[in-house]
């Protein structure tokens, strides 16, 4: 049984890959997926819970599934929030495995890939997000073509903001602590309990995702 606290979250640890949806007909990704592949089971449909007045996707409802592949690869859970369009593969393996589960659900779903590999979304969002964060473990920068480290950069990191961002590492203090990675138009995220982990994909879908027609 899933060790669960009083509010239904999953209290396990959690490793998030956080990307983008490409093929928005969520509600009828089982019969996309080809049964000789994997076995995609839906968990539950719900409509989310905005955590503050402010959240940009009042309709926002969400799809999660659980994802069996067919061979040696463990089971994960996939999580699709339509009217953002942000994609959550949780799985309770090391950031990099994510990596190819995105490649692995794109291929076992006929005539579609429904997954962006990442996202790509304006730059001064990236930088607002990092910027949030209670502490910046790591930070680079590409600058004429350089990697340039700000790691231990003493000057304000606004100045910076022009530049595209390489990778960073940061924490968010809340609820728990989240480790965050950004690398290359990529996130994932690590949560020890999954308490604050709706607050967390909301402000994600609030700095990063939101509506489009706004800067």
């Amino acid at each position: 049984m899933n060790a669960m606290n009083g509010n239904g979250t999953d209290k396990r640890p959690m490793h998030f890959k956080i990307t983008g949806i490409k093929d928005k007909d969520v509600d009828n990704l089982i019969e996309k997926a080809d049964a000789r592949k994997l076995t995609l089971t839906t968990l539950d449909k719900r409509k989310v819970r905005p955590v503050s007045e402010s959240y940009p996707f009042p309709k926002q409802k969400i799809h999660r599934y659980r994802v069996e592949p067919h061979g040696d690869e463990p089971p994960f859970r996939l999580q699709m929030r339509k009217e953002s369009g942000l994609c959550i593969i949780r799985t309770e393996h090391r950031w990099e495995r994510a990596k190819d589960i995105v490649g692995m659900i794109n291929r076992s779903c006929k005539n579609i890939s429904p997954i962006y590999r990442g996202f790509t979304v304006k730059r001064n969002r990236i930088w607002n997000f990092i910027l949030s964060s209670d502490k910046i473990d790591k930070l680079t920068i590409i600058k004429e073509g350089n990697i340039i480290d700000l790691t231990n950069n003493e000057e304000e990191l606004t100045q910076f903001t022009k530049y595209p961002i390489d990778k960073a590492y940061f924490i968010f203090d809340g609820e728990e602590t989240i480790k965050t990675i950004y690398d290359s138009e990529r996130m994932s995220a690590y949560l020890e309990t999954g308490n604050g982990a709706e607050e967390f994909i909301q402000n994600v879908e609030s700095t990063i995702f939101y509506p489009k027609e706004q800067p």
